[in-house]
């Protein structure tokens, strides 16, 4: 839950804060992007919090989880675009 609050929070402050940085429709992809991650993440946490319940009960193994991976990727992404946006802003 701390994870995907803290994406939706990101993804809202790219587009209230960073109006002087990139182009508009840039911080609205990198916000787009941040707050859907957020959504994924929550719903994903429990999916897993409901299969990791499950195999408690029933004394088996707690099943591997691909969010990490997935939770990386998107906010690495998000960092490359908006690095992207301020190097090629600074050659206007």
């Amino acid at each position: 839950v701390r994870t995907a609050l803290a994406l939706d929070g990101a993804g809202l402050a790219v587009v209230q804060f960073l109006t002087v940085v990139g182009s508009p429709r840039g911080r609205e992809v990198v916000a787009g992007g941040l707050i859907l991650a957020g959504l994924a993440t929550s719903i994903a946490g429990f999916h897993r919090w409901r299969t990791i319940q499950a195999a408690m009960r029933r004394n088996e193994p707690l099943p591997a989880s691909l969010m990490p991976l997935v939770i990386t990727v998107v906010i690495a992404g998000g960092s490359a675009i908006a690095a992207i946006s301020l190097v090629l802003r600074s050659f206007k």
